[in-house]
């Protein structure tokens, strides 16, 4: 009779001899059924790793049935042509560096390697970084292939070098052959500022018919002298007779620095019948830059016929050298224009009519001979333009009456600008905010109609100091932005119809963690204000 084991392995009782016996003949029979088991088990497991490659296979060739009808192998090759474009644009989203993200779109198919080989557009941009003396020859080489697949298309050259002179001489003249510069829209040069001495020595030995926008940035800071006139590498370009035979219509300089201190003046010897200037439309002159007053106003006087965008908002003025015009510049379709003024060039003001005028940026220097408010209101009186957008950007205000400043921007800007843009740099935060508020509760402003409102619908404010955010912060609880125009009869803002807040920092993270307890706020909610939106800028 069998016992049941059960009871004997749930107690601490020795089994008897004939139950070890009946125990043994158990376990090998119980052992048998186990390798049976695990038997079935592989067999079952490798069938079911049979079935399921059986499946990626099938779903492979369901794929592509399904691609062979796919809507996309009957797209014309112009559409995906513009897609390979698309996909190849630096729109600052991109893994993958040049040229790689351009030689990739050739390894999709041969059908699309073949619409990317025959698009030149796609191969009409060309960035060139030479990183180390190694690389030279690499980047030369590419940059060859590029232009050769880009025919007969205007190319595109951006160009970037943090190594010496004599390095940057022998590398330009290989890259800048006849073949490429004959070919060149748009030239953007990241180089040591005097990588161009003069005609005679510039490693730019063949025309640019074609050239159109020049960009020159200054990396260098070895060959400036405190004491030396630096003669300005663009200028000596524009000089250059290869460059003087092209069509110029966009000029940018600038020479970043970490100590924002002027490294070159524009300019000494500028020649007095060129023709580069004639056809420019845009000149951008940025950090680093100073040139005389004369200077400038040689280069407005050239310019002048079709030049619509003059910026010089980062560069500085040297007006030790006086100058005198016979008779004033016209310039009848300049619409934007940024520079700053200081006592010894606010005196061009009176030389300058801009009848075209829409956006204006300006940054008060120290020891004006006249109130900011006067030289507004003179610049105004001269050019009768009639302002879209204006701008109050970085300069020293501590030395003048700031309430003048702002009792001049709302009295005479604010009833016609759209767009207003303060820089904290310029007037302290608080400062600007203060004067909103105040002035919500003066006359005329509070007994203004609606058809006398100012047209206010965007601020933007830049902040470059941390504890801006919580001025701001402060700010917008302070009711100052109101959320309808009627509020202004209560006693409220007549600047309640800003559509827009923009705040422009370098730290958004900061920012926004000083702004989220504010616009969390059931208050703020509920007043229903101008939606606030933060964007990133470059330090």
């Amino acid at each position: 009779m069998q016992f049941d084991y059960r009871i004997l392995a749930a107690s601490n009782l020795p089994p008897t001899e004939s139950q070890i016996d009946e125990i043994k003949a158990l376990l090998r029979e119980e052992s048998t059924k186990e390798e049976s088991l695990e038997l079935e088990i592989r067999r079952i497991q490798e069938e079911l790793h049979r079935l399921r490659l059986a499946t990626v296979a099938q779903k492979r060739r369901v794929s592509d049935y399904k691609a062979i009808l796919s809507p996309i192998r009957s797209l014309p090759a112009e559409i995906i042509a513009h897609i390979l474009l698309l996909c190849a644009e630096d729109r600052g989203g991109h893994h993958l560096p040049f040229p790689a993200r351009y030689l990739v779109l050739g390894q999709i198919c041969s059908r699309w390697r073949a619409i990317a080989l025959a698009t030149p557009d796609i191969w009409a941009t060309i960035q060139i970084h030479v990183q180390s003396r190694s690389s030279v020859k690499k980047s030369i080489q590419v940059a060859h292939v590029f232009a050769e697949r880009s025919q007969p298309r205007l190319l595109t050259l951006d160009v970037s070098c943090n190594h010496s002179h004599h390095q940057v001489s022998n590398f330009l003249p290989t890259l800048l052959n006849e073949r490429v510069s004959s070919r060149i829209h748009s030239l953007r040069l990241r180089v040591p500022e005097r990588f161009i001495t003069g005609p005679g020595e510039s490693p730019i030995r063949h025309p640019f018919p074609k050239l159109a926008h020049l960009d020159f940035c200054g990396l260098s800071r070895q060959f400036f002298h405190p004491t030396a006139y630096l003669v300005d590498p663009p200028i000596m370009m524009m000089e250059n007779p290869f460059i003087a035979g092209s069509s110029l219509t966009t000029l940018k300089v600038e020479y970043p620095s970490p100590l924002h201190t002027p490294s070159c003046y524009f300019g000494l010897s500028l020649p007095d019948t060129s023709q580069s200037w004639s056809n420019i439309t845009s000149i951008i002159l940025g950090e680093g830059v100073l040139f005389e007053t004369h200077q400038f106003f040689w280069i407005l006087e050239k310019s002048a016929a079709k030049l619509e965008r003059f910026v010089a908002s980062e560069a500085l003025f040297d007006a030790s050298i006086s100058t005198s015009l016979a008779a004033p510049i016209v310039l009848p379709h300049l619409h934007t224009f940024a520079v700053h003024l200081s006592e010894e060039d606010v005196s061009f003001i009176n030389h300058l009519t801009m009848p075209a005028l829409k956006s204006l940026s300006i940054a008060f220097q120290r020891d004006l001979p006249a109130s900011p408010s006067d030289v507004l209101d003179r610049l105004r009186e001269r050019s009768q333009f009639s302002l879209s957008t204006f701008k109050l950007i970085n300069g020293c205000l501590w030395s003048i009456d700031k309430a003048d400043v702002l009792e001049g921007l709302f009295g005479h800007f604010f009833p016609e600008v759209e767009v207003l843009e303060l820089d904290s740099r310029a007037l302290e935060t608080s400062l600007i905010f203060q004067s909103l508020r105040l002035r919500s509760h003066e006359a005329p402003f509070r007994d203004a109609g609606e058809e006398n409102l100012p047209k206010l619908r965007k601020l933007s404010i830049r902040l470059d100091r941390e504890y801006d955010a919580g001025i701001i912060s402060d700010f917008l609880l302070s009711r100052t932005i109101c959320p309808c125009r009627d509020h202004h009869r209560q006693g409220g803002c007549p600047f309640a119809i800003f559509e827009e807040i923009q705040l422009l920092t370098t730290n958004t993270r900061y920012l926004e963690r000083q702004l989220q307890r504010f616009t969390e706020n059931e208050e703020y909610i509920a007043s229903a204000r101008a939606p606030i939106r933060i964007k990133c800028i470059e330090g």
